[in-house]
């Protein structure tokens, strides 16, 4: 079964095809994700505020602390001795089936009691060198997760934080729906063609509602991939990872806020983004570079390959790499690909068999070069190759899955 993972996905065995991808974290100092630890559950009921107003009510999670956002414990405490205590009157049974290891944590099968239902455990140790990077990954991750409601969008049911004083090791725990089949990713390396344009355009339509429905509060993804992308027991999508997520959008600043961080994973980067790193480039809309991950992984549903390589952009990549001589060269060479195709496409749109007018037009739309005329996640959602299916999801869930577009 394939485990519910968020942050550290993309360093499972379960997303293989994308380590090799060259997963670039930037490690930014946020505020410290503690203001206050609660001893054990017997101070549980001392949070004097409700968390979920708070939670709504915030514009990003950097305006919150911990406790809006999460449960903090310590352990041993003087009632309850071990984790599994906790997780027990969190309602969930952690199993001792391990369903996946990155190198920031492990993914366990769980129990969810009120219904004997499995769901993910994901346990993170956010102690270590990079302690108030990976707290504010998952500061970030507890906020996406917990502000959005989409049935394309991995669901959390609990989660907390515990300080084990004795060792002195902080770990996060997230109880989450578990996803039946595997990634995407895995999905369709097992393929021996690539999806059909109707299977395609059902599965690529669930993944711009559930991100035009983050872009809807704000928020970017900013890591979007095929390892990210999980699927349940009916082969629908549920999208996954938000470590990277940032709140992008605020209207006291003046609306899209845009980053100046090099981060996400190579193969699906936009030229803006690797533009960065030839020093060509200094800031960039990431809701715009979301649109263009969401081009490459359409293209890899259909052909099953990159379109503009990348694979072996990671440092140190087989040994291929000398940082940052040869990673300029690799950039340099994806971004000429990238400019070829905007001008004159000579790789066939669809390798196995002959694509139709409209798929050529969005993969076209998707890949345009100059992201100010880049098509935007709203126009998107209305192209003629996925607008019927994009229809089809507001008649099953409703407007409110859609919500707003940012252009």
């Amino acid at each position: 079964m394939m485990c519910c993972l968020c942050r550290f996905l993309c360093c499972f065995s379960c997303c293989s095809s994308d380590e090799k991808l060259g997963h670039k974290r930037r490690h930014k100092n946020y505020t410290e994700l503690g203001r206050t630890r609660v001893s054990g559950f017997s101070n549980r009921t001392t949070v004097s505020f409700d968390r979920q107003q708070a939670l709504q009510a915030a514009s990003s999670p950097s305006n919150l602390p911990t406790l809006d956002l999460t449960i903090m414990y310590d352990l041993p405490d003087n009632k309850y001795k071990t984790v599994d205590n906790i997780i027990d009157y969190h309602g969930f049974q952690l199993l001792n089936e391990e369903l996946g290891r990155g190198g920031v944590g492990v993914v366990y099968k769980g129990r969810r009691k009120i219904d004997n239902s499995f769901v993910a455990i994901k346990v993170m140790d956010i102690s270590g060198k990079y302690y108030k990077s990976l707290k504010a990954d998952a500061k970030n991750e507890l906020f996406v997760m917990q502000k959005t409601s989409h049935p394309y969008i991995i669901q959390i049911y609990s989660h907390f934080i515990v300080r084990y004083t004795i060792e002195n090791i902080t770990k996060v725990y997230i109880m989450m729906r578990l996803a039946e089949n595997k990634s995407l990713s895995e999905y369709v390396r097992q393929l021996t063609t690539g999806m059909d344009e109707i299977r395609a355009k059902r599965m690529f339509a669930q993944i711009v509602s559930a991100v035009s429905h983050m872009h809807s509060f704000g928020i970017a993804h900013s890591d979007l991939k095929m390892g990210n992308i999980l699927l349940d027991k009916d082969m629908n999508v549920l999208v996954s990872d938000f470590g990277l997520s940032r709140v992008n959008f605020r209207e006291k600043k003046g609306g899209v806020i845009m980053s100046t961080k090099f981060m996400g994973t190579v193969p699906y980067m936009a030229p803006e983004i690797l533009n960065l790193k030839l020093k060509r480039n200094t800031q960039y809309n990431p809701f715009i570079t979301d649109v263009w991950a969401l081009g490459i992984i359409l293209f890899i549903i259909i052909n099953r390959y990159y379109p503009f390589g990348g694979e072996n952009c990671k440092p140190g990549a087989g040994g291929r790499l000398d940082k940052p001589k040869q990673e300029k060269q690799c950039f340099t060479e994806m971004i000429k690909k990238m400019q070829s195709f905007d001008k004159n496409p000579s790789q066939p749109f669809n390798r196995y068999m002959k694509a139709s007018p409209e798929f050529e037009d969005i993969i076209r739309r998707l890949f345009t070069f100059n992201p100010d005329k880049r098509i935007t996640i709203r126009d998107l959602s209305r192209h003629p190759w996925i607008s019927q299916e994009i229809d089809s999801i507001k008649l099953q869930f409703g407007q409110q899955v859609i919500n707003k577009y940012l252009n």
